[in-house]
């Protein structure tokens, strides 16, 4: 599915400007007041650059170990341990800070008449929906989500991408905020202590 966006990639203040004008938010939008997602999310973005490292890091030393079994050469245990040391560290001092970063892009809010869903680490992206254009929630949950408490929550609109998803959000947490974000929607679908 291509990627729709109000702007090019472009710095932060022109990208705000550009969408307080297209909405014709008199007093702009607070999106630096984004609720932060709970730590059991930075968690889960830790752990799977701990699996890539992992992964990396075999394949790479894998594939030396069987270029030193095929070739005449005599290339030691040392190298191929060596090699397979300095690719996993590579990739968690790449992988880390990437992973740190993603989990400070993610938040979401409500401002007046907006709802607000932020995600990204490099190039952040937020989403800016007015709250009566929301028709429907989707909340998805993996097995893992699940075991950390934290769902996947999907606000539906009739138009563009369909869904704009909160990845990691505490479940509770998220369910009151959909509820809050658009009473009633979501009510008759919660069971109630």
């Amino acid at each position: 599915m291509p990627k729709r966006a109000l702007t090019p990639e472009m710095p932060r203040k022109g990208a705000r400007h550009a969408a307080e004008a297209a909405v014709r938010a008199r007093s702009g939008i607070a999106f630096d007041g984004l609720r932060a997602h709970p730590r059991a999310a930075l968690r889960r973005r830790i752990v799977r650059a701990l699996a890539v490292t992992a992964v990396v890091a075999s394949v790479v030393g894998g594939g030396l170990w069987t270029l030193a079994a095929a070739t005449p050469l005599e290339i030691g245990g040392g190298a191929v341990g060596a090699a397979f040391l300095g690719t996993a560290l590579l990739t968690l001092l790449v992988g880390i800070p990437y992973a740190v970063g993603c989990f400070r892009g993610l938040g979401h809010g409500i401002d007046g008449r907006f709802l607000l869903l932020r995600k990204g680490m490099a190039a952040r992206s937020t989403v800016a929906l007015k709250r009566e254009s929301v028709i429907g929630w989707t909340v998805r949950r993996s097995p893992f989500q699940r075991w950390s408490g934290l769902a996947t929550l999907g606000a539906t609109v009739a138009a563009g991408r369909g869904v704009h998803e909160a990845r990691d959000v505490d479940c509770g947490q998220g369910l009151a905020f959909a509820e809050e974000a658009v009473p009633g929607l979501l009510a008759p679908f919660l069971e109630r202590d």
